[in-house]
């Protein structure tokens, strides 16, 4: 079967016909990352090749009783521009009997109506979709997540942001629960921030799901992904009992930094700063829009006046006829 690769021999090549996610999958495991093996049923599979595809000797590695995870690789799926997060389906605890099915609703749910409607929105051609199948040995988690190797709220790139809850990750990333957070510093390990979530009784345990040394192991894992990539990344994972397993892997498509938005006032001191303001402050102040006052007297032209004495830095004041001064600076 051509078109049924071990995930040893996808290459970056096969991206047209294994998808996304299988490929990163690949790379990762390639290079040495815990992947669990896997099994890419690429879109060019016939449906001749998926009748008999239980019977492919791959299967043969693993016990009669063995499940697997099947998971749609989407063609430009995972990618910088496009994540389709939670768009295309995914099926758990699978047997080898039903991985043909399996299989094949995967590859149906890239026609599916919200997978349409995220095409449409994104500005994706629905004329031609093709979709492969990543083919995984089921991990049984005793906790799972994903981390994100900058923080997708704020944008900083200093902390490992990771979401975790006891048992596999659909849940979490599907919403169904509500994950433990933590925010560990990539240059020690060091946890600086933790949220316990609050879970049911079927969800697991009510305390933490990861230890201090996990969250420092797992950071270590998602630092060297992203080094590997070279760009920050957003990372699925489990965690066995024993071991951290990688699951997907792709670019942060949210919360990259932001460009600084220089707001402006024309208000008098008096308003901006309504409260008693310390001597230091106005010193500062007075230090920062001495030099403008000339203008501001000679009601010249508008000109733009760089401060950059030491107490000032970031302030610019614009003088036409009445100073405006960058709020952010003051607010600091």
């Amino acid at each position: 079967m051509d078109s049924v690769i071990s995930l040893d021999h996808i290459g970056s090549a096969d991206e047209y016909r294994a998808g996304g996610k299988a490929c990163n999958c690949a790379r990762l495991k390639q290079a040495g990352f815990p992947v669990p093996e896997g099994l890419v049923v690429s879109a060019t599979a016939t449906a001749a090749e998926l009748a008999v595809l239980s019977t492919h000797p791959w299967f043969d590695t693993f016990g009669a009783d063995a499940l697997f995870a099947v998971r749609s690789s989407g063609i430009g799926e995972d990618g910088i521009e496009q994540s389709f997060a939670g768009i295309h389906e995914t099926y758990l605890n699978v047997g080898r009997a039903g991985i043909a099915s399996a299989v094949a609703a995967c590859r149906a749910s890239a026609r599916s109506v919200q997978a349409l409607a995220y095409r449409r929105a994104n500005g994706i051609s629905t004329d031609t979709i093709q979709i492969g199948v990543l083919v995984h040995r089921m991990v049984q988690p005793s906790a799972a997540g994903v981390a994100f190797t900058l923080d997708p709220v704020t944008g900083t790139t200093s902390e490992v942001v990771i979401n975790s809850s006891w048992g596999v990750g659909e849940k979490l990333v599907s919403g169904q629960v509500d994950p433990d957070e933590f925010h560990v510093r990539k240059d020690d390990g060091r946890v600086v921030s933790s949220v316990i979530g609050e879970k049911t009784e079927a969800a697991g345990p009510s305390g933490a799901s990861l230890t201090p040394s996990q969250l420092r192991e797992l950071s270590a894992l998602a630092v060297a992904i992203e080094r590997h990539y070279g760009t920050p990344q957003d990372i699925e994972w489990c965690h066995d009992g024993r071991q951290f397993w990688i699951v997907q892997a792709r670019p942060v498509t949210t919360g990259r930094a932001r460009a600084v938005e220089t707001e402006w006032t024309r208000a008098n001191l008096v308003e901006v700063l309504p409260d008693l303001v310390s001597p230091q402050a106005l010193t500062a102040i007075a230090t920062a829009t001495t030099p403008a006052r000339p203008f501001i007297s000679r009601a010249e032209p508008i000109r733009f006046v760089s401060l950059l004495l030491p107490a000032c830095q970031g302030l610019t004041v614009i003088v036409p006829t009445m100073p405006a001064c960058s709020l952010p600076w003051i607010e600091q």
